[in-house]
């Protein structure tokens, strides 16, 4: 009977120990904090640069530009502010992507899910949504903008990879052209080329862009 006695004894003290350690992981658990959630913020499109970037003013009064996450527009062309004069020639459907984002978000009441800042620049990356539109999927699906592979992660690559994939079998926008070039690359090769001419131009001369001053 003793050792019975003592195996019981012993049981309900494994049974008193596991409850506490069970207590203990759940006071553990409800210190630890909740994932941190993306920020969001609301305001209303105030500007549209291009076919990939606007501007949203929030409450305050503080402008924000944003760069539509996982995407990438054709390049408009650039124009310095003051002269009109031309920066750097645009890509075809460059305009046509403008316009597009332009229709959508001028003016409108939006949610911008801030993911991070662009790089270097002081461009916040965002899904804006609309009536719980994402606008930036649907600048891919009309063949507007490219899915910007190294910019979007998980579920959200798969979606903007589909609707890149299907645009370009209805051939939509972008993709009636047969070897379209993407705009990352439109800009890598822009700045190779004005790095190989500025050692060639002429103190003094206005040129209108790289391309004009290669053919002086």
């Amino acid at each position: 009977m003793t050792f019975f006695n003592n195996l019981s004894e012993v049981i309900q003290n494994m049974r008193h120990f596991l409850k506490k350690v069970c207590l203990c992981l759940l006071a553990i658990c409800a210190a630890s904090p909740a994932p941190a959630k993306e920020p969001v913020l609301e305001g209303i499109v105030s500007d549209v640069f291009s076919g990939d970037t606007v501007a949203v003013t929030i409450p305050s009064g503080e402008k924000i530009k944003i760069h539509l996450y996982g995407i990438d527009s054709p390049k408009k062309e650039k124009r310095d502010a003051q002269t009109g004069m031309l920066k750097r020639p645009g890509q075809l459907f460059g305009e046509e992507a403008f316009q597009a984002l332009k229709g959508k978000l001028q003016n409108q009441k939006v949610k911008v899910e801030i993911i991070g800042n662009e790089g270097r620049s002081e461009k916040q990356m965002g899904i804006i949504r609309l009536d719980k539109r994402n606008i930036g999927l649907e600048m891919v699906r009309e063949g507007l903008a490219w899915a910007h592979q190294s910019r979007s992660k998980g579920i959200l690559a798969t979606e903007y990879g589909k609707a890149e994939e299907q645009a370009r079998g209805e051939r939509r926008g972008l993709w009636k052209q047969d070897n379209p070039q993407p705009p990352w690359e439109f800009i890598k090769l822009w700045k190779m080329k004005e790095a190989l001419l500025i050692g060639s131009l002429q103190p003094g001369k206005r040129y209108e862009s790289p391309s004009a001053a290669a053919a002086a």
